[in-house]
């Protein structure tokens, strides 16, 4: 190596680092990771509502959702009826207890639910200010997604039903699923 050339090579580098910087900065980003609102699964486009009913809305990932505060799979996801009984013991406020057979059924649900609720979902969103909590009702165009137990029942029942639960986050300045659980319509 000549004299000289060696003290270039670093220069090189951060003069390529410095460009990047600026190629980032010139762009309204920083590097590292997005913000949680640019994280966030958008609502589906229009043409999804319509797949909503088919079965092949996309999926949602609920453990996104249960670092901002939800609790689907936490409390929904795979229980047997001694869980469900367990947990109607544990909370006297609840009517019933009810789980999805499984996450993938789960996310398969919630997916869908959003995508057939996208208008009311992007009526909620235009909102200003505080918003109260969006309830999204679906019904599983394959039957049972899950089952609940009634307090004071013997067995659980299957449910083609579901609830989805949206709560708006002023920080992230998008929702996120609280809950999401299937449901045995009377």
């Amino acid at each position: 190596m000549r004299p000289g050339r060696r003290d270039l090579l670093p220069l090189a580098g951060r003069a390529v680092a410095a460009a990047a910087v600026l190629l980032l900065a010139a762009c309204g980003r920083s590097p590292g990771p997005a913000p949680p609102s640019a994280r966030s699964t958008p609502v589906a486009p229009p043409a999804l509502a319509d797949r909503a009913a088919s079965g092949t809305a996309p999926l949602r990932d609920l453990s996104r959702d249960e670092a901002r505060g939800g609790h689907t799979l936490a409390r929904h996801v795979g229980l047997s009826d001694a869980q469900l009984r367990e947990r109607l013991r544990r909370e006297p406020r609840i009517s019933a207890a009810s789980t999805y057979t499984d996450r993938p059924t789960a996310e398969r649900v919630v997916g869908a639910a959003l995508a057939a609720g996208r208008k009311r979902i992007e009526g909620w969103r235009s909102r200003e200010g505080r918003r109260p909590n969006l309830v999204l009702d679906y019904r599983s165009p394959d039957g049972p997604v899950g089952r609940s137990l009634r307090r004071r029942a013997s067995a659980s029942v299957p449910c083609a039903d579901a609830v989805v639960v949206l709560r708006w986050d002023e920080g992230s300045g998008d929702f996120f699923v609280l809950t999401s659980y299937p449901e045995a319509r009377r």
